[in-house]
């Protein structure tokens, strides 16, 4: 299991409470850090976790890591990175750095309350909680720019426009009234298999 922390994009912390959890079950756990968006903007978060699969996928033998059964989990903006990995885990031109021609795919995916639609979060956003158009708010940070004002960039960075019949299995956890990370979940549902042939069930 490749544990991915939260943080805004701009803070580390490489503790997580529930890899405990995956040791009492039997997993591997690796839990994996990754440049921060400042200075480092998008891509270079996702080019350092797929590099850390590969890196993992690659050392296979040497830790006892099954290759075909990698999965990944995260919270918050690890989850946001987790569910971007999973659907771009295939796409070979996000790919940089140690070990070009190994996978960085996940074969399962387990994302957790994080954002997806930078361009629809101002939209959904309750009253008086942080603005995520400013300038200065971590998805500007990341993006290098005022989000709205990069939307070619932005859209580059979604998930859900990557969506498609090859992505591995999604567990997306949020609450009833989280109408921002619910938007994921849509495009899984079997009224947007036209684009990406997925179906999916709430529990």
């Amino acid at each position: 299991m490749i544990l991915i922390h939260g943080g805004a994009f701009m803070m580390s912390s490489e503790e997580d409470e529930d890899t405990p959890l995956f040791l009492k079950e039997g997993y591997v756990v690796a839990s994996l850090e990754y440049r921060l968006s400042q200075p480092a903007l998008f891509l270079a978060q996702i080019e350092a976790c797929k590099a850390v699969i590969r890196w993992l996928r690659a050392h296979a033998g040497e830790y006892g890591l099954d290759p075909k059964h990698f999965g990944a989990m995260g919270h918050s903006a690890g989850r946001y990175l987790v569910a971007l990995l999973g659907v771009i885990g295939g796409v070979k031109r996000f790919d940089a750095g140690v070990y070009p021609v190994v996978s960085s795919r996940a074969q399962a995916v387990a994302d957790c309350f994080g954002p997806t639609e930078f361009l629809q979060m101002d939209a959904h956003r309750p009253p008086g909680e942080q603005i995520h158009d400013a300038a200065d708010s971590p998805e500007s940070r990341r993006i290098g720019g005022p989000i709205q004002e990069n939307a070619a960039r932005v859209s580059r960075a979604n998930p859900i426009t990557c969506v498609t019949r090859s992505s591995p299995p999604f567990f997306i956890a949020h609450g009833f009234q989280d109408a921002e990370a619910d938007r994921l979940t849509l495009a899984f549902f079997p009224g947007d298999s036209s684009r990406s042939g997925r179906k999916a069930r709430g529990i």
